[in-house]
């Protein structure tokens, strides 16, 4: 009893001078605030990466519009009706290359305005929608949903995004 006592004297703090904060849930000590702040910048830097990589493959408004040869109005309308997935990156809309298909529906990959509706609504950014198409899903044979829907896979595309939030 007396071992178990001072074991708990510890975790609090109790005698060293300073108090060790104890989680309510598992009763184990807390990390200090230094290695909770070094934890958070390392977030803070993982999701910069994951935005760059994201963002590495886009083309601009003015640039899908001279490769879908029609106005720049028109691709932002696109993009407002979800028949174009587009992300602000500074300002100005970026659009992810993998969604453009020359033998598609207006240019795009078949399906993609179908998986867009079904996304509209979902607790997902712009750029979390593009790291959603991007990333392999179980459900989609370890594919990206981007790579399914290039496959033809629009029906477990649209099944997989309404999941999204669930």
């Amino acid at each position: 009893m007396a071992e178990a006592s001072e074991t708990l004297a510890r975790t609090l703090g109790v005698g060293s001078g300073r108090r060790q904060r104890v989680s309510p849930v598992t009763g184990g000590p807390l990390p200090d605030q230094t290695v909770i702040a070094a934890a958070r910048r390392r977030n803070l830097q993982r999701a910069f990466q994951a935005r760059h990589e994201a963002l590495a493959d886009t083309m601009t408004v003015a640039e899908v519009a001279a490769l879908l040869g029609t106005g720049r109005q028109a691709i932002h309308d696109r993009v407002r009706a979800h028949s174009l997935l587009a992300v602000k990156d500074q300002g100005r809309l970026r659009l992810p290359e993998w969604q453009f298909d020359p033998g598609g529906p207006n240019g795009t990959v078949p399906g993609l305005p179908e998986v867009l509706r079904e996304l509209d609504g979902r607790p997902l950014s712009e750029l979390g929608r593009v790291l959603w198409f991007t990333g392999p899903k179980p459900a989609l044979r370890d594919r990206s949903p981007a790579a399914a829907l290039a496959d033809g896979a629009l029906d477990d595309v649209l099944a997989e995004a309404r999941t999204v939030g669930a």
